[in-house]
C-alpha cells in the first residue's frame, strides 16, 4: 500500500486546511478485481470542520476508477462521522460521473481523532491515473471562517492483469472450511488454492494426467485417497507463465501395496497374514504354533539379520532340511519337535578370527555364520528410537531451523484450551525454508463447530537442515499451544540435531504462501460476500440501513 502524490488543489475552490493521506489497496489498482481506495484523515485541533464530501469516478473510461455496477461502497473507521445516503452525480465540465457520499461530523467540528474514509468497488478494465475529489466546509479556529474548499488526489490504475498462485491446501471432509493435513480414507476430500490471472491443472502422485483442469480454485476427489499422496497444482496464464505449488496429504489409516515395508513399532496382524518370503528382525509368537508339515516341507533361507527369532509356542517340523540358516540367535521357550536326524545341519561351524568374550551353550551345529561387524547379545532388545528432543513450544514461534546428525521425524501439535472464543492457529515444517507443510487447529471462522487440534510429521533424512514456525492468527484469550518435536533414530540417535543456534534462512528463501494471510483472504472474502448480500437487501427494499443496523445484520450473516 504506497501513499500517493501531494494533491492538487482544484480549480474555484481554496485548499483543503485538512490534511488526508490518500493510497490504494491493491497499489496501483488492478483492473477488473476487487480494490480499495483509503483516505487517510489525519488529526488537527487548529480546524474544525462540519462536513465532508468524497467524490469517487465511476464508469468504464480511464478517467474513471470503479465499474457502476455493482455500486462502490463506503467505510468509515470510528464515530466521529456519519455517513449519509450516497448518489450518482454527473459533472458536465469534465464529463465524468462520480459515486458521491456526503459525510457530516458527530462531535462539534473537532477533527482530533485520525479517520480512515475507505472505498471499496470492483476496479474497471481500463488502465490510467484518474482523481478522486474531497470537499469539506472548514474553517481555521483562529478566525471561524468557514468556507467550501477542495482537493483532488490522483490514483493510479493498472492495466495488466494480476497472475499469482499462493497457496495449495486440503479442506477438512468431515468438518467443512477448515484446512487439514491429515484424513482417514474413503471419505471425499476438497483439495482448494488461492490463484488468479490463469487456469489450473491439478495433479495427483501416481496419475500421469491431472484429475482436475480449469478456471475454478477448487477440487473435490469424491472417493478420496487410500494412501498419502503429494498433489501438485500448475497455474497457466495467457501468455504461457506458469506458477506451481505442491501439497502433501496423510492417509491416517492407509491401504498400502508397497513392494517392501519398515516398521519401528509393534504391530497387529489379526486377520490371516500370507507371505511368500519373510524377513524379520525379530518374530514373537506367543502362544501359537507354527507346524509345517505338507509334502516334505522345506526352508532354503531363513534369513534374521540383527535379533533373536524368538518361539514362545510349539514349533512343529515333520521331515524339515534347513541347507542355510544365517541367524543372530534362536530361542525356544517351549517345545521344539524334531530331533538331530530330522533337522539337517549337514557343515561344521566355521569361526575365521572370532573375538568372542562369552558364549554360553551346549552346543553349536551351522552350515554358515557369518558376522560382518560387533555381536552383542544382553537379554534387551536394542533400542531404534533415542529421546524425543522438544524443540519449541508456545504460542508464537519465531522461523528458525535445526540441522539433522540422523534421521528422524519432526512432529508439529497444535493443542487447544477449552474456550468460546473463535481460535485458530497453525505450525509448519520447511526442507528448504521456502515451500512448506502446515498443520492448522482452532475454532474459528465464525463456524460454531467442536475444536480441532492440529497434528502433522514429516521425515527428515540426516544431514538435513529443516525449518520451522508456528503462530495464532487471532487475538484471542487462550491461544492455542504450538509444540515442536523431534524424534532421533538409529544408533547414537542421541545427537539427533545440533543444540547450537538456529541456522539463518538461507537469502531469498522467505515464505511466500503465509497461511495468516490465506485465512485473513478467506474471512475477509466471506465478509464482502454477507456485505453484497445486505447490499442487495438494501436496493430491493429502497431503503439504506443504518451503519450500526448493517454492521450487525453483517456480523449475524458471518455465525451462519
Amino acid at each position: 500500500m504506497n501513499t500517493t502524490p501531494i494533491p492538487m488543489q482544484t480549480d474555484n475552490y481554496p485548499p483543503l486546511l485538512l490534511t488526508f493521506d490518500v493510497s490504494s489497496d491493491p497499489s496501483p489498482l488492478t483492473d477488473d478485481i476487487s480494490g480499495k481506495v483509503i483516505m487517510k484523515l489525519q488529526p488537527d485541533t487548529t480546524v474544525s470542520c462540519l462536513t465532508i464530501t468524497i467524490m469517487v469516478p465511476q464508469g468504464d473510461d480511464t478517467d474513471d476508477i470503479y465499474k457502476i455496477n455493482p455500486e462502490a461502497t463506503l467505510s468509515v473507521s470510528n464515530t466521529d462521522w456519519s455517513v449519509g445516503n450516497a448518489v450518482n452525480i454527473h459533472n458536465d465540465a469534465t464529463g465524468i460521473d462520480y459515486r458521491q457520499w456526503p459525510l457530516s461530523n458527530t462531535v462539534g467540528g473537532m477533527v482530533s481523532r485520525e479517520t480512515d474514509f475507505t472505498v471499496t468497488g470492483i476496479v474497471n478494465d481500463v488502465g490510467g491515473s484518474p482523481d478522486i475529489l474531497i470537499q469539506d466546509y472548514s474553517a481555521s479556529t483562529s478566525d471561524y471562517q468557514y468556507a467550501l474548499r477542495q482537493n483532488s488526489y490522483q490514483v493510479p490504475k493498472n492495466s495488466t492483469p494480476p497472475f499469482y498462485l499462493r497457496s495449495l491446501f486440503a479442506i477438512d471432509p468431515q468438518s467443512s472450511q477448515y484446512p487439514c493435513g491429515a484424513i482417514h480414507q474413503g471419505y471425499a476430500v476438497e483439495i482448494a488454492w488461492d490463484g488468479y490471472g490463469g487456469s489450473y491443472q491439478l495433479y495427483q502422485s501416481g496419475i500421469a494426467d491431472p484429475v482436475y483442469s480449469g478456471t475454478g480454485t477448487n477440487y473435490t476427489l469424491p472417493n478420496g485417497i487410500t494412501d498419502t499422496t503429494t498433489f501438485c497444482c500448475v497455474a497457466t496464464n495467457t501468455n504461457g507463465d506458469k506458477l506451481f505449488a505442491s501439497f502433501t496429504l496423510i492417509v491416517i489409516d492407509p491401504a498400502l501395496t508397497p513392494q517392501s515395508v519398515t516398521t519401528h513399532k509393534d504391530e497387529h496382524v489379526h486377520g490371516t497374514l500370507n507371505s511368500n518370503s519373510a524377513t524379520c528382525n525379530s518374530l514373537n509368537l506367543a502362544s501359537n504354533a507354527i507346524t509345517m508339515t505338507g509334502t516334505d516341507p522345506g526352508t532354503d533361507n531363513l534369513t534374521n539379520d540383527s535379533s533373536s527369532l524368538n518361539l514362545s509356542g510349539n514349533f512343529s517340523v515333520d521331515t524339515a532340511t534347513f541347507s542355510n540358516v544365517t541367524t543372530s540367535g534362536l530361542v525356544v521357550q517351549q517345545d521344539f519337535n524334531g530331533t538331530y536326524p530330522e533337522i539337517n545341519i549337514p557343515a561344521k561351524l566355521s569361526l575365521q578370527q572370532p573375538d568372542i568374550t562369552t558364549l554360553n551353550t551346549t552346543d553349536i551345529s551351522v552350515d554358515d555364520l557369518t558376522i560382518q561387524g560387533s555381536l552383542t547379545f544382553t537379554g534387551q532388545q536394542a533400542p531404534m528410537f533415542g529421546d524425543f528432543v522438544p524443540v519449541a513450544s508456545g504460542t508464537s514461534i519465531q522461523q528458525a531451523s535445526r540441522k539433522a546428525n540422523t534421521d528422524g521425524y519432526v512432529i508439529i501439535t497444535v493443542d487447544l484450551h477449552a474456550q468460546n472464543n473463535d481460535s485458530i492457529a497453525y505450525g509448519g515444517i520447511s526442507y528448504d525454508g521456502d515451500k512448506w507443510f502446515y498443520a492448522y487447529g482452532g475454532i474459528a471462522l465464525g463456524l460454531p463447530i467442536a475444536q480441532v487440534y492440529g497434528f502433522l510429521w514429516l521425515p527428515v533424512p540426516a544431514g538435513t537442515t529443516w525449518y520451522y514456525k508456528g503462530d495464532n492468527t487471532l487475538n484471542t484469550p487462550q491461544p492455542a499451544t504450538i509444540n515442536i518435536l523431534w524424534f532421533p533414530t538409529g544408533n547414537d540417535s542421541g545427537s539427533g540435531y545440533e543444540a547450537a543456534a538456529s541456522i539463518p534462512v538461507p537469502a531469498g528463501k522467505a515464505n511466500g504462501h503465509d497461511p495468516v494471510q490465506v485465512i485473513e483472504q478467506y474471512r475477509a472474502a466471506r465478509k464482502e460476500r454477507r456485505t453484497e448480500l445486505v447490499n442487495s437487501i438494501e436496493t430491493l427494499l429502497d431503503t439504506t440501513f443504518d451503519t450500526a443496523v448493517k454492521e450487525d445484520m453483517i456480523r449475524q450473516l458471518m455465525s451462519l
